[in-house]
């Protein structure tokens, strides 16, 4: 497996990698509405998972965030069009991970397998996408 790539901010990540949309956004999707670009940031109580050598990410669907990773309030099924969209399109999303250090690292690009619906640890029902890596770089 090639050696990772980090960057200093997701700023900077974005203007390397020349990806398109604002560093601050969390998800970021084309004018299709399919998904270009997903972020990680770490947080204690984000239910964002990187597994299996950070091959599988499960990532939680569009909604309110009370951190980074962590809904809110109940997510709707309507406004996950853009995991559902990606899955059938097969696109590649590429995904930054910003650790606790304020270091952003390339995990790689990923597709969407699946989506589900989950109940959280404050009784709010969200979504979470499971993305599979498909390659390392570009």
């Amino acid at each position: 497996m090639p050696a990772e790539t980090y960057y200093k901010s997701y700023e900077s990540a974005h203007e390397i990698l020349e990806l398109p949309g604002k560093p601050t956004q969390m998800i970021i999707c084309d004018k299709n509405g399919l998904i270009e670009s997903l972020k990680i940031t770490d947080d204690p109580e984000s239910y964002n998972t990187i597994s299996a050598n950070k091959a599988i990410i499960q990532y939680v669907g569009f909604g309110a965030m009370r951190s980074p990773g962590h809904p809110a309030s109940n997510q709707q099924y309507n406004r996950q069009t853009p995991f559902l969209d990606s899955w059938r399109a097969g696109n590649k999303i590429c995904v930054l991970h910003q650790t606790h250090a304020d270091t952003v690292c390339l995990l790689g690009y990923y597709k969407v397998r699946d989506l589900r619906k989950y109940m959280g640890n404050e009784g709010f029902a969200y979504f979470r996408a499971e993305l599979i890596r498909i390659w390392d770089k570009q």
